[in-house]
Parts: C-alpha cells; sequence; structure tokens
C-alpha cells in the first residue's frame, strides 16, 4: 500500500508541474498576443496595399503572411483554396505558397483582413494550425 502511495504522489507531483508549465506556457502566448495586437492596430490599409503591390516580399513579411493565413485557413478556403507551387529540384513536389495566398484571398480588400486580424477568435485555434505554425 504504501509503494502505491508513493508512486501516486510521485504522479501528482509529476501533472502539478506539467499543469504548471502549461499555465505559463498559455500565459506567455497571451503576453505575445496581446503584444501581436497592439501592432496590429498600428497597420493602416496603405501597408497592406503596399505589401500585396510586392513581387519578392522579403523574408519576414512571408513568414508573418504565412501565420496568418494558416490561422485564417477557414476563411480562405470559404473564398478559394491554399495555393501551391512546385518546389525547386524535386519533380512532383509541392508545398504551400502562402504569399500567393495571402494575396489573392486576404490582401484584396485591407479594410477586411485588418478587421479578420483585430476580431480574431484566439480561444478558438485549432490545434493542427498552431502545429503547422510551430
Amino acid at each position: 500500500m504504501a509503494k502505491e502511495e508513493l508512486e501516486a504522489t510521485k504522479q501528482a507531483a509529476e501533472a502539478n508541474e506539467l499543469a504548471q508549465l502549461a499555465e505559463e506556457s498559455v500565459r506567455d502566448a497571451n503576453e505575445q498576443l496581446e503584444s501581436t495586437l497592439v501592432k496590429v492596430r498600428e497597420l493602416k490599409k496603405e501597408h497592406l496595399t503596399e505589401i500585396k503591390s510586392l513581387s519578392s516580399p522579403p523574408e519576414a513579411v512571408r513568414v508573418v503572411l504565412a501565420g496568418v493565413v494558416i490561422m485564417n485557413t477557414d476563411h480562405v478556403k470559404k473564398v478559394g483554396e491554399i495555393i501551391m507551387q512546385n518546389v525547386p529540384g524535386q519533380i512532383g513536389k509541392k508545398e504551400e505558397n502562402y504569399f500567393e495566398t495571402a494575396k489573392r484571398y486576404l490582401l484584396t480588400d485591407p479594410k477586411e483582413l485588418l478587421d479578420i486580424l483585430m476580431k480574431y477568435d484566439k480561444d478558438s485555434i485549432k490545434g493542427e494550425y498552431i502545429a503547422k505554425i510551430e
């Protein structure tokens, strides 16, 4: 019986540690989200129009738009689809082209995109989207 109690105590301690780590991760994620929302509020329609006009955007722009497309996949699929492109040097292999997808389905109406970003439901993010972003 003492052995079972010891094991149960050990498992409870591990569970508490995992719960604490999860709470810290959520707190960190929410802080980052709030910081991001501050930056989103600073975006102007003209900024998004300029991004759309880029033929070869900087990598940071590509990464951010990839995240925006991934997190808004449901919206994109309502109006179109994720655009695929051939992988250079790999015949028959395709990958997502998030920049072209963003240009075609999100950046066409900068005001709507700003609205989508400001009203994003952070409490309903699908696990598959989080995994894809990671």
